[in-house]
């Protein structure tokens, strides 16, 4: 295809293993810590890895919480990926570890439940990209996010 337009084509054999983990610890009746890893590999019948496989990922959060407010501190980070595909136009990705903090805070209206949360995101102005995103195009820098949640 043209530059930056994909062709897939099927192969006729193909291996693909991954897996999922995930622990939520309670510290104290205040502090959880929670770490979730994640990890795919795939090759082809001639053992060329396939293309679009991420490296290994974890997400670890430090979560406090006091009554009707929480606030958590989370690491988020991938190790550098170099079973690429070239042939596939895939390069080296190099590893990347970026922080997170979010504060929240819940207020009961009537029955019905508001939350608020705010955040900050890459709050190192970290410069990185994921494997997946075509085109090393560098994710956002340091942002902030806001949201309300009304349950009823």
């Amino acid at each position: 295809g043209s530059n930056g337009v994909k062709v897939y084509t099927n192969i006729s054999n193909a291996t693909v293993l991954g897996g999922e983990a995930s622990l939520l610890y309670n510290l104290t009746r205040s502090i959880q810590v929670i770490s979730a890893w994640k990890y795919t590999r795939g090759k082809d019948f001639e053992g060329v890895p396939l293309p679009l496989m991420p490296p290994l990922q974890a997400t670890t959060t430090v979560r406090y919480y006091l009554s009707r407010f929480s606030i958590q501190l989370e690491n988020e980070a991938a190790l550098q990926q170099d079973k690429i595909s070239p042939y596939y136009g895939e390069d080296y990705t190099p590893a990347y570890s970026i922080m997170n903090l979010r504060a929240s805070y819940t207020a009961i209206l009537k029955n019905n439940r508001l939350e608020f949360t705010a955040g900050a995101e890459n709050v190192l102005d970290k410069n990185y990209h994921n494997h997946l995103d075509w085109g090393n195009i560098a994710r956002p820098g340091r942002n902030i996010t806001t949201s309300f949640i009304l349950t009823f």
